[in-house]
């Protein structure tokens, strides 16, 4: 494991992938706004490919057209305060 430090920001080798960790709300906020198509997008593996019917699912889509309509398809629909309010007892 490698573990390199850049104020706010470190880097984390785990085997031959690499993770940036970020612990301040100003560097998320800072890497999310210009790095946003980067953080989107997820690696595709076999697993998650079988499993997930070629990753046509929101958490493994690649980004893209298809992965933003979804992605707003899931916050009016699923995630509106109204819609978060009425799973509460289940969460509960």
């Amino acid at each position: 494991m490698i573990f390199l430090s850049y104020g706010s920001r470190r880097c984390l080798c785990l085997g031959r992938v690499p993770t940036l960790v970020v612990s301040s709300p100003d560097a998320a906020r800072d890497v999310l706004r210009t790095h946003d198509h980067i953080c989107a997008s997820r690696s595709s593996t076999t697993v998650t490919c079988i499993l997930l019917d070629g990753c046509s699912d929101m958490a493994f889509a690649p980004y893209g057209d298809e992965w933003r309509q979804r992605r707003q398809i899931c916050t009016l629909h699923l995630l509106s305060p109204k819609m978060v309010q009425s799973y509460a007892l289940v969460r509960e």
